[in-house]
């Protein structure tokens, strides 16, 4: 399944882009892509696929993009965990892909060509690290080579905050939620006194659009409740907003105050964790809620010993790649070693037979949350609030690509809701909707054994496309109503051909193409039209509703290929 790629630009500005996975059997798609690119003009007329340097125009400009020669290929593919002739494929067609920041390809290209060389000495421009790493997520290499550049990527791990980020598979977003939703509401806090850090990350940014560093900045009074309502005190970056700064060193000056409306559920939990940092971590000063007291034994390698601060900077202040430390060891510790499943970064083939769960990254949640904003229908005025973004141009990024962000969260939704019972989603009324169908399920029971102790045989009554099997179709609507009568959501409905839900699939989606148009239509005009809130109000809640019906049908899907 393809991935959902964000780039970022000068601040908030983005580009949000569907990202694809190298296939090797898919050669002539990229030959067609080829092509496009020379009829828009991008790559000369004349110019082949095959040739060793390719004719590009950028701004009226001619600029050649010279490819590595064969001895260079041979290392690379070597390196890349692939033969030659797919090596060559994969990463012409990366070029391709590329091709709208042309310059960037150009920078990607004469790098790659110095990656065959002592991966420890290599030095590489670090704009470009996010390209190398971007390259081994699209064309996916093994655990082993992967290592090879791990030092590569560590050298610039404080450079994170910027650059391409490639989220997740959706279906792994769910699981690690469900795993902090687990500990949260079933397990003894006190029992990961170590990762408290990464579960208030988790719990505040999965829907809060929070930089790490902001998030880390929260000062200790940071919750109150006002007439019944809870509220959390953030810090905003001054720096990401284009405002002025006196005095960059200053946290008052680099930050500004924001204040955000929250449920009671996490008012509790940050509640909880204050206390615990009182009586567990002895911390009396309450001016951080992210005090260095906190991570001060959790040793994670070159930054202390024995409990003894061996750090060289930020000495005894949480930083952005302290929390990617601990997020790392979280998965380790806990999502490997409590919930068995093999942790996987985004770059790695995965190999059949294991539960695999793909890391989210500190830096992953804020684009996590905007997205979680857009799919449960937020006004689009509070997503640019709480995203802290100026202007709607920059939301509108987001809003323009809803179409590969909701199918890509419903099929992930689909398979963590078959893989683990008793998760939890953020789509709009499915615990209204399980309600009712666990009440028609009891219903259905019930009729079950009457039937069985009267003698009485129910047939399948027909419906469109298929048969339905609820045995008191007849006398109860319930189901219908639920559904719409489209019976394909439905649990009892089995169909006649494998084609009635892959036809489902495609109207659902029709319809959701139509929906996100409007969408993106009404907030292109959003100040010429009298009903605005309106309008984007039922217009947002179908889209949500057509991401759960997606999900539904994708998950009956997948029931059937086991």
């Amino acid at each position: 399944m393809s991935s959902i790629a964000i780039t970022q630009l000068d601040d908030l500005d983005i580009v949000v882009e569907e990202r694809m996975e190298f296939d090797s059997s898919q050669k002539q798609y990229y030959l067609n892509l080829f092509d496009e690119r020379i009829k828009d003009g991008i790559i000369k007329k004349g110019t082949n696929f095959n040739d060793d340097r390719w004719l590009i125009m950028i701004g009226g400009e001619e600029y050649f993009i010279g490819f590595p020669d064969d001895i260079v290929i041979k290392k690379l593919s070597k390196l890349f965990d692939r033969n030659v002739s797919e090596f060559e494929l994969a990463y012409k067609s990366f070029i391709l892909f590329k091709l709208n920041q042309p310059r960037s390809a150009i920078k990607f290209n004469s790098n790659m060509k110095r990656m065959h060389v002592n991966l420890e000495n290599i030095k590489i421009d670090i704009d470009i690290v996010a390209k190398v790493k971007y390259f081994i997520e699209y064309i996916k290499i093994s655990e082993e080579n992967y290592k090879l550049f791990e030092n590569l990527f560590d050298n610039s791990m404080d450079n994170l905050e910027t650059g391409e980020r490639v989220l997740p598979e959706f279906e792994d977003i769910f699981k690690f939620s469900d795993i902090i939703n687990d500990i949260v509401e079933n397990r003894n806090l006190l029992d990961y006194k170590d990762y408290l850090l990464v579960i208030i990350w988790w719990k505040i940014c999965s829907i809060l659009p929070l930089r790490p560093s902001e998030f880390l900045r929260t000062i200790f009074n940071c919750i109150y409740e006002k007439e019944g309502e809870f509220y959390l005190k953030v810090k905003r970056s001054k720096g990401k907003t284009g405002d002025k700064i006196r005095n960059v060193s200053k946290i008052d000056d680099y930050y500004f105050e924001d204040t955000v409306n929250i449920d009671e559920r996490l008012y509790d939990l940050i509640f909880r964790y204050k206390q615990i940092l009182r009586d567990e971590f002895d911390y009396t000063e309450n001016k951080e809620l992210f005090p260095f007291v906190i991570i001060k034994n959790v040793g994670y390698r070159k930054y202390s010993s024995n409990g003894v601060n061996q750090r060289q900077k930020n000495a005894d202040t949480i930083v952005s790649i302290d929390l990617r430390k601990i997020v790392d060891k979280f998965y380790k510790d806990i999502v490997e070693g409590e919930y068995g499943f093999k942790t996987i970064p985004k770059y790695l083939k995965k190999e059949k037979g294991i539960e695999y769960i793909e890391q989210t990254l500190p830096y992953d949640s804020r684009h996590i949350a905007i997205i979680n904003l857009i799919l449960i229908g937020s006004d689009v005025l509070e997503v640019m609030h709480l995203a802290g973004h100026r202007s709607v141009n920059t939301a509108y990024s987001y809003y323009n690509h809803i179409k590969e962000f909701s199918r890509g969260y419903a099929l992930g939704y689909a398979k963590a809701i078959k893989s683990r019972n008793g998760l939890k989603g953020n789509i709009k009324e499915v615990d209204d909707a399980q309600k009712i169908i666990d009440k028609n399920n009891r219903k259905e029971e019930a009729n079950f054994i009457l039937n069985i102790i009267n003698g009485k045989k129910v047939e399948p009554k027909k419906v469109d496309g298929g048969y339905c099997h609820y045995s008191s179709i007849d006398t109860d609507k319930s189901f219908c109503f639920l559904y719409e009568r489209n019976h394909a959501l439905c649990q009892y409905f089995v169909r006649d051909t494998k084609k009635v839900l892959e036809d489902e699939i495609k109207k659902i989606e029709a319809e959701l193409d139509t929906d996100v148009k409007v969408l993106k239509d009404l907030i292109n005009d959003m100040n010429g039209i009298s009903k605005f809130n309106e309008l984007y109000q039922t217009t947002s809640y179908r889209i949500s509703k057509r991401i759960q019906e997606l999900a539904v049908i994708n998950r009956k899907i997948l029931m059937e290929e086991e």
